[in-house]
C-alpha cells in the first residue's frame, strides 16, 4: 500500500469515528431549544473525545500534502460542531481559549486515554512577569488587551491538533501537550518566549526589559508508568513555574519530576 492510500485509510477510519460521536450528541437546533441551565447540564465527555480524536487525526496525516485537503475540508464542520455545542462554561470570555474548568475535566480524559500505555503528557504553565504592576500601571482596556493579545499568540505556538491552552486568570495560562516529549516542551516554551517579547508591549514595571514577558514551567510525564495525577502535573508545572521567576523571569525552566 503506498503512503497516501495508508494515510486514506488512516483518514478514512478516523472519520468514522468522529461521525459516530457527532452523531450521538444532542442536535444542535434541540440544545439551542433548552434552557441554558438545562444546557449547561450536558455531558462533556463527547465534546472531549471529539477533540482529542481529531487531534490524533491530524497528526496521523499532516505530513501528507494530498490528505491535507482531505483534513481541511472536514476541520471547518469539527470546528462548528463545537462551537455551537460546547456549553460557554468552557471558554473563557475574555480571552475566547478554553477555561479552567475545561483544562481540568479535558485533563482527567487524557490521562485516562494514557492509562496503559508508555505515551508521554507534558504540561506548560505560563505566567505575565510583573503582572499586578502592569495591570495597576495601564489600566483594565490595555491589561484585557495584553491578555487576549498572548492567549492568541499561546494558540499559534502550539504544534499538534490536540495541544490546547487554558486561561486560569490573573496573567496566569495552562497549555497541555499530549504526546510531546522533553525536546518538543523546550521548544514550545523557547517558541513562546521569543513571540511574546515580539508583540512588544510595553511593560513599564518590568525593571529588566521594557515589554511585556513570561515566565514558564514545563514538565514530561509518563501515565502508563506511574500513579500521575491531574494534581500532580499541575503542581509539578507550578513548581518549574516558580522557579522560573525566582530566577528573574523571562525564561523557561524544564523540571525532571517524580510522579506524585
Amino acid at each position: 500500500m503506498d503512503t497516501y492510500s495508508h494515510e486514506q485509510n488512516v483518514y478514512d477510519k478516523a472519520m468514522a469515528t468522529l461521525q459516530s460521536i457527532v452523531e450521538s450528541m444532542p442536535a444542535i437546533d434541540t440544545l439551542q431549544k433548552e434552557k441554558a441551565e438545562e444546557v449547561k447540564k450536558i455531558d462533556i465527555d463527547l465534546y472531549r473525545k471529539l477533540v482529542y480524536e481529531y487531534g490524533r487525526l491530524l497528526e496521523h496525516v499532516k505530513q501528507s500534502g494530498n490528505a491535507s485537503e482531505l483534513i481541511n475540508s472536514s476541520a471547518q464542520q469539527v470546528s462548528t460542531v463545537l462551537s455551537e455545542t460546547l456549553t460557554d462554561a468552557y471558554f473563557d470570555e475574555l480571552t475566547g481559549v478554553f477555561s479552567r474548568k475545561y483544562l481540568y475535566e479535558n485533563l482527567e480524559y487524557v490521562l485516562d486515554s494514557m492509562q496503559y500505555s508508555d505515551d508521554v503528557l507534558s504540561v506548560v504553565s505560563v505566567s505575565i512577569d510583573h503582572f499586578e504592576d502592569f495591570a495597576i500601571e495601564r489600566g483594565q482596556k490595555v491589561t484585557e488587551d495584553c491578555i487576549r493579545s498572548i492567549a492568541l499568540t499561546l494558540k499559534n505556538c502550539l504544534f499538534h491538533g490536540n495541544d490546547f491552552v487554558s486561561h486560569l486568570g490573573n496573567g496566569k495560562f495552562m497549555i497541555v501537550l499530549p504526546h510531546t516529549k522533553k525536546d518538543g516542551v523546550r521548544q514550545v516554551a523557547e517558541r513562546i518566549r521569543g513571540q511574546i517579547k515580539q508583540l512588544q508591549i510595553i511593560n513599564v514595571a518590568n525593571v529588566a526589559d521594557e515589554f511585556i514577558t513570561v515566565s514558564i514551567g514545563c514538565i514530561t510525564g509518563i501515565r502508563g508508568r506511574s500513579a500521575w495525577t491531574i494534581q500532580g502535573f499541575v503542581m509539578c508545572a507550578e513548581e518549574a513555574l516558580h522557579l522560573a521567576k525566582s530566577n528573574g523571569g523571562n525564561r523557561y525552566v524544564y523540571q525532571s519530576v517524580k510522579p506524585v
